[in-house]
């Protein structure tokens, strides 16, 4: 779990730095600008949650876990959100394209990762992380903006 959650901490932390960014990239579309501040505010109580996870690993003999993770799927993430923010700091980036990062990050398989590392911590500690594993709030606050915005639907 060490190893899962620590990456985790990377994604979550590499997550919230490219929606703050945006938000301030698009700071003149003032809906899409409050909506990716949200979402990187989501993105910091997640990188918490997962920064929780790893401490009490460090503290904590024998925190195994049924999956391993291979270094493709880690380095695949984490790559996927690098590139999505250099192309941002370089300018580069339409909203029409920034919306299809933020779904690609949202729907990649490092939120099934973050849910099983809460659920299995949950099951060792009673009462952590009552609301860190709503992701569908989250997910639900994208497709409102997607649904309210006829030129991204």
């Amino acid at each position: 779990m060490k190893e899962i959650s620590k990456w985790l901490m990377d994604v979550e932390g590499s997550a919230k730095r490219f929606y703050e960014k945006a938000a301030l990239k698009f700071k003149e579309d003032a809906e899409l600008s409050q909506m990716l501040k949200l979402l990187a505010e989501d993105e910091a109580g997640h990188y918490d949650a997962v920064k929780i996870i790893y401490d009490i690993t460090l503290d904590t003999e024998g925190f195994d876990t049924d999956i391993m993770l291979d270094a493709e799927t880690m380095n695949g993430t984490l790559s996927l959100l690098a590139g999505n923010e250099k192309k941002l700091d370089a300018g580069g980036m339409t909203k029409e394209e920034l919306l299809d990062a933020v779904i690609n990050i949202e729907t990649s398989e490092h939120n099934d990762f973050f849910l099983y590392a809460i659920k299995v911590t949950q099951l060792r500690v009673e009462g952590l992380f009552k609301d860190a594993s709503d992701i569908s709030v989250h997910r639900a606050r994208i497709e409102r903006f997607i649904e309210a915005r006829p030129e991204f639907s």
